[in-house]
């Protein structure tokens, strides 16, 4: 009992520091970085946190965080560190890849630099033959701009990244089945395509209808 009233008010303590400046916040992390990591990182699931402190602490268990990511799978590393999954998720991916690789910044300037490698690694590698034609269209291409190019190379790139997981669901009759996800369905979390507003909109309400989460896409 007495464990979990100190550790109930070092969690006490910690939210109350959280609501002083950046820089005390900063240095008081540090310091609780060396001594208790696992406290902060589960003071990080704490609702009542605004994002802005929570880019904070995040910046502070970096290196836990990808030792942890090197010793579990995926499952594990989302259930612990549910942040990745949030809307603004992008930006916590961007601190730890900054941490990883921190010579390789302006990522959207390289990544036009480097397209004609990637292009190769597609040839080699895209088997599926939906994406092998996208690829033949992308290369012969004349009219498609800078963005549209890098874009669809990051289409591409669920053909490299093939899905393995699978999903329990039930049907309208109350059935269960099991989904094995395709390469057509990881591109579909990346670009919903459809002819026309209209065709999108039913799209968006048949997933809303099944109580299926939508991440941010591009339609």
């Amino acid at each position: 009992k007495d464990v979990g009233l100190k550790s109930t008010n070092k969690i006490f303590e910690n939210k109350n520091i959280l609501s002083r400046s950046e820089d005390k916040l900063d240095c008081y992390l540090n310091e609780i970085e060396s001594e208790s990591i696992e406290l902060t990182a589960t003071l990080i699931n704490d609702g009542d946190l605004s994002w802005p402190e929570i880019e904070t602490i995040w910046k502070q268990t970096v290196n836990y965080r990808l030792q942890f990511i090197k010793e579990n799978n995926t499952s594990s590393i989302f259930k612990k560190w549910i942040h990745y999954t949030k809307p603004l998720g992008y930006k916590l991916i961007e601190i730890d890849f900054c941490r990883m690789y921190s010579k390789f910044k302006n990522l959207s300037v390289k990544f036009g630099d480097k397209s004609s490698t990637l292009l190769n690694i597609f040839d080699d590698r895209i088997k599926d033959s939906g994406s092998k034609t996208l690829l033949q269209q992308l290369k012969e291409s004349n009219i498609l701009c800078d963005n549209g190019k890098h874009l669809t190379m990051l289409y591409l790139l669920h053909s490299l990244f093939i899905p393995t997981s699978r999903k329990m669901t039930l049907d309208e009759n109350g059935k269960k089945s099991m989904i094995k996800y395709s390469i057509r369905d990881s591109q579909n979390t990346f670009i919903l395509v459809a002819p026309t507003a209209v065709e999108l909109d039913t799209i968006m309400d048949k997933l809303k209808n099944q109580s299926n989460s939508i991440q941010p896409c591009i339609l």
